[in-house]
């Protein structure tokens, strides 16, 4: 069993990765972090030549520059990026027949376990790439300097407060690590849905409203709790705490794998 999953694992992957929208996704992406390094940062490295606490590659990482149209768009199109390239793929083996052509030549849990974890891994990357791209072209043009915590241009944190201002690279890993699994999440959100969806474009669309319905937190008073804000790393509102980051994701995977579970009993009925 172990061996097809990775055989199936690794069918998956090649299929995912040499899909264009993989690739047009992941060049929509990174583009933006090229548009906000050139709109925002480099206009600005001739002034601040040596760097400084508020003009650094950690502060001026796109989701961390706040006030930048860039990073808004970036983080609202976070469910976007993660659910396009992957996210129909069951929806589109099971309405053209293929999928019941691979349930003939292997087990349908083996098919199953290996599409969620290579959408899982692959939305994760679409969202994480663009970050990366943002950050090498900042640490190739802008000085690493330490953010200081007597910076009047930032704002105090409460979380991974010490960590940002002692440990900055650290900070990012972090960030990356947050933003590749709830980019995971979305994307699985798509697939999970997909069983019972008619039309193809509400496999991306669910993921997309499932994340922008969270501003209604923002609407109660509890803005911490809306993944657009506590993915920025600059953690523009009060609250953000790690203990509400892990039960909402844990809460809305726990929910995916349930939907996701349920289509295949579904499939099994009809």
């Amino acid at each position: 069993m172990v061996g097809t999953l990775i055989n199936l694992l690794k069918l998956d992957f090649k299929r995912a990765i040499y899909n264009k929208r993989f690739l047009i996704v992941v060049l929509i992406g990174v583009l933006l972090s090229v548009a906000h390094f050139f709109m925002e940062v480099f206009p600005m490295i001739n002034v601040y030549e040596g760097g400084s606490a508020i003009f650094n590659p950690f502060v001026k990482w796109i989701i961390y520059d706040d006030f930048s149209i860039y990073a808004l768009i970036f983080l609202l199109t976070l469910p976007v990026l993660a659910s396009i390239p992957y996210s129909d793929s069951y929806w589109l083996d099971l309405n053209s027949g293929f999928a019941k052509n691979v349930y003939t030549r292997t087990k349908k849990s083996n098919y199953l376990i290996s599409r969620y974890i290579t959408n899982f891994i692959i939305g994760g990357i679409c969202v994480v790439i663009p970050l990366i791209a943002s950050l090498y072209l900042l640490f190739i043009t802008v000085p690493a300097v330490t953010p200081s915590i007597f910076s009047q241009t930032d704002r105090a944190k409460e979380m991974f407060c010490n960590i940002f201002y002692y440990h900055p690279y650290i900070y990012i890993l972090i960030y990356l690590f947050m933003n590749f699994m709830f980019g995971g999440l979305y994307a699985s959100i798509g697939l999970s849905v997909s069983r019972f969806c008619k039309n193809r474009f509400l496999v991306i669309g669910i993921p997309v409203l499932s994340y922008l319905s969270m501003y209604i937190f923002e609407i109660a008073g509890m803005p911490q709790l809306v993944p657009a804000k506590f993915l920025s790393a600059y953690q523009s509102v009060l609250g953000i705490n790690i203990t509400s980051i892990i039960t909402i994701f844990i809460t809305l995977f726990v929910g995916s794998l349930i939907l996701y579970v349920a289509g295949e009993k579904y499939d099994e009925i009809i």
